[in-house]
């Protein structure tokens, strides 16, 4: 059942995040589960990747992962406030943030626009308040739609086009890359 679970996790990965330029690049992967997303980067050519996991159990199989792979690093901690994506932030200087933590997203909206506008790129997979109290996350809106309102609102005053929006089973996920300047 275990390998079942991870070929489909490295299926969904593709799936998901393919849409993310991350070639030589730092990521931040914020909810990365026992490090599908966090391998699939490694495998598209990124620089580093810093996966951050909350969950005990799969934080420690990303942890095994990280010492089988070059160029991953993994944290487990929890993600729930402006000041958790601070600190990450400013230790790793991200270019991308992907965000898939079922609620912590919320959090997001928390940051000032000049923390939240310095990655160029993000990927953020929504989820609802049911998602979010399974996992034990605080989720202030009333809706995922609400929340995908306030990210798009997010992005456009802090300078990112969504390039992509993609609807699925419990929100969206969201790609916004930060405007060239001239």
């Amino acid at each position: 059942m275990a390998g079942q679970w991870k070929v489909w996790a490295s299926m969904s990965a593709k799936r998901h995040w393919s849409g993310i330029d991350c070639a030589d690049k730092m990521v931040l992967d914020i909810g990365a589960d026992y490090g599908a997303t966090a391998d699939f980067f490694l495998r598209q050519g990124a620089r580093l990747v810093v996966a951050v996991e909350s969950n005990a159990e799969l934080a420690k199989q990303l942890a095994i992962l990280a010492t089988e792979r070059s160029g991953l690093i993994a944290l487990h901690q929890h993600v729930t406030s402006a000041d958790d994506f601070r600190v990450l932030f400013d230790t790793w200087d991200p270019e991308v943030v992907k965000v898939d933590c079922e609620g912590c997203e919320c959090a997001l909206l928390e940051l000032e626009d000049s923390w939240f506008s310095r990655p160029a790129l993000y990927a953020v997979e929504t989820h609802g308040p049911e998602q979010a109290e399974r996992d034990g996350n605080p989720f202030p809106l009333a809706s995922a739609e609400a929340l995908h309102q306030f990210l798009l609102l997010k992005f456009q005053r802090c300078g990112y086009e969504v390039v992509r929006d993609i609807p699925h089973c419990c929100g969206h996920i969201l790609y916004a890359r930060r405007r060239s300047e001239g």
